[in-house]
This record gives C-alpha cells, sequence and structure tokens, in this order.
C-alpha cells in the first residue's frame, strides 16, 4: 500500500497540474486487482459493502476508467451505489464526491441521462451543506439543459432555490406558477411547500409559514427526512417567538429522528438548536 501511493503519487504529479488525472499503469493495474478481489469473492453484495471502502472502490474505479475510449459499466456501477448511499444517509460532502466523478464521466462519454441527474443532485448537495455560491456558478448551465417533462419541476425545484439566494423575488414567481400546476407528484408538492414556507419566513410573514409546516406535520405520509427539516424550522420560528418549551419539543423530537435516520448534519443541527434553548431556559446542565 505504502509503495502503491508513492507510485500513485508519482503518476499523478510527474506531468503537472493539468494531467491530475494521470495515473501509471502499475497504479491502474493495482487499482484493478482491489476491485477484482472484492468483486470475486463469494456472496458479494455491492449495496451492503462497508460505505468507506465502497468510496475508496468508486475512486479507484474512475481514477483508472477517466482516460478510457469507453466508459466500464462496474466503474458507473461503484459511483452510482456510492453516491445514492452517502446521499441517503446525509454524508453530502461524500456523495458530491461520487456525483462528481459521475459527472465528469458521463460529460467523457456523452452520458446525459446521467449528466441530468448528476447536476440536480450536485446543486442539492451544495445548497444542503450552505455553499451556495458553489450552487450558484451552476445556475445558468441548470437553465440550458433540456429535461422530459419528469425531471423539468424538478429543475424547476431547483432553480427555484438557488433564486433564494440572490433573487427571492424570482424564486416567489416560480414557486406559485408551480403551485398551480395540476402534474406535480406528491413529493414535488411537498418541496413547493416548504420553499413556500421559507420564503414567508424570510418575510416575516410567520402566520403562513406557521400553517404550512404545521399541515405538513400532520401529514402522515410524510417522509422522515422532510419531517425532520420541518422540525428544526418550527423550532426555530417558535424560538423566534419565545415559545421555548415547543421550540423544545419539536427539536427534541427531530434529534430523534435524526439519529435514527443515522443523518450527522441534522443531528449537529438539533444538538445546536437544543443547546440554544438549554441557554435561554438556564439548563446549563443540560
Amino acid at each position: 500500500r505504502a509503495l502503491m501511493k508513492e507510485i500513485r503519487h508519482f503518476g499523478i504529479q510527474k506531468k503537472g497540474n493539468k494531467s491530475d488525472k494521470n495515473v501509471s499503469q502499475i497504479v491502474k493495474e493495482y487499482n484493478d486487482r482491489v476491485i477484482n478481489y472484492y468483486y470475486e469473492l463469494k456472496g458479494f453484495d455491492i449495496n451492503k459493502l462497508d460505505i468507506n471502502l465502497l468510496i475508496s472502490l468508486a475512486k479507484r474505479s474512475f481514477e483508472n476508467n477517466y482516460y478510457r475510449k469507453s466508459y466500464n459499466k462496474r466503474c458507473i456501477e461503484l459511483n452510482e451505489v456510492a453516491a445514492e448511499r452517502t446521499y441517503s444517509s446525509g454524508k453530502y460532502n461524500d456523495a458530491l464526491k461520487m456525483y462528481d466523478n459521475l459527472y465528469e464521466l458521463s460529460n467523457r462519454f456523452n452520458l446525459d441521462e446521467i449528466k441530468l441527474n448528476c447536476l440536480l443532485i450536485i446543486v442539492d448537495c451544495y445548497l444542503r451543506i450552505g455553499q451556495n455560491k458553489k450552487a450558484f456558478n451552476y445556475k445558468d448551465e441548470l437553465m440550458l439543459v433540456d429535461c422530459d417533462n419528469e425531471k423539468i419541476t424538478t429543475k424547476d425545484l431547483l432553480l427555484a432555490r438557488l433564486y433564494m439566494i440572490e433573487e427571492e423575488t424570482k424564486a416567489f414567481e416560480l414557486l406559485l406558477e408551480l403551485e398551480k400546476k395540476q402534474n406535480l407528484n406528491y413529493d414535488q408538492e411537498i418541496q413547493v411547500k416548504l420553499l413556500l414556507a421559507e420564503i414567508y419566513d424570510n418575510r416575516e410573514e410567520d402566520k403562513l409559514a406557521f400553517d404550512i409546516y404545521n399541515k405538513l406535520l400532520a401529514d402522515v405520509n410524510l417522509k422522515e427526512d422532510i419531517k425532520m427539516s420541518v422540525l428544526s424550522k418550527l423550532s426555530d420560528l417558535h424560538l423566534q417567538h419565545g415559545d421555548i418549551e415547543k421550540a423544545q419539543i419539536n427539536a427534541a423530537n427531530g434529534y430523534k429522528l435524526a439519529l435514527k435516520q443515522k443523518n450527522i448534519t441534522s443531528q449537529e443541527e438539533f444538538l445546536h438548536e437544543l443547546i440554544l434553548i438549554s441557554m435561554r431556559l438556564c439548563n446549563y446542565e443540560d
């Protein structure tokens, strides 16, 4: 392993920064042997593989396949599964690396369907980790992408989220148009409501925001990751209005869900909220 690291470093650096994906043949051979070892194991299941190992194999496969004349399906599979698993578990920085790999492969080999999906999720990941400027840099490219009817609403929802960074009025107008659409699916309806509530919150139209969040929370079909987001928003709103008890109940329920989902990012957010609430209540021991 130590030898391979030295060889990989030499292979990457020997032609300068412009060849950052260039690796020597011996590293490619080593990568293939590592990947083949796991694929040949009896009972190998990519969906049950340790996530850190899966990310490592995906990176190795990408390293080997980027400069090939045709792409290796196994490389796409490793990066897709790693991307989906890290994204669903809230590890958005790791997900970004995997989706970036897929995005570069899709550009290299003209995989338009994969490219569109990656672009949508890359923007979503940057927004989720608070890197709004990096997300906003994709706005023009996102606007130029041709989508089928199934993806056009997803694209418009992302554009609305991007507009909210610097052009809230455009976001609000776009969301009102989306709200009138008859062909929105359940998840899209929820997203429209969440974004509208956020705008109302930003404009200090708290009654409208409260109404939307409370109706969403009463929805028994609401997904747990969305429920966490709603609980976080409600906790913050109640805290702003001095209703500490309700803020604490929402934050505590949200933290339980975050633990259940193993979502580290949400756990951090709810713990921060609970600390603020404890300080307001002078519960320094808590």
